[in-house]
């Protein structure tokens, strides 16, 4: 999956170009830029696609919703 290499690369690029930018950064805004948000990308896809067919608000995308997040529970890394 495309954005579970992509997880790791962000914060490398965003550190790139802010330096390539000659920013100064507080604290507080290196620690944002560098958070890394969730350790399982596919497990993350999941919950945006269960949150997509939840804020349709019908009855069969709160079916959907709730078959993503069961998915993304049952994920292996969160398992464990």
């Amino acid at each position: 999956m495309a954005t579970a290499c992509c997880s790791w690369t962000r914060p490398v690029i965003s550190e790139k170009v802010a330096s390539a930018l000659a920013l100064k950064l507080t604290g507080e805004e290196h620690s944002r830029m560098t958070k890394h948000y969730t350790e399982n990308a596919e497990a993350y896809q999941l919950y945006v696609n269960g949150r997509f067919y939840w804020e349709r608000r019908t009855s069969e995308g709160l079916k959907r919703a709730i078959e993503y997040f069961g998915e993304a529970q049952r994920c292996p890394a969160l398992s464990s």
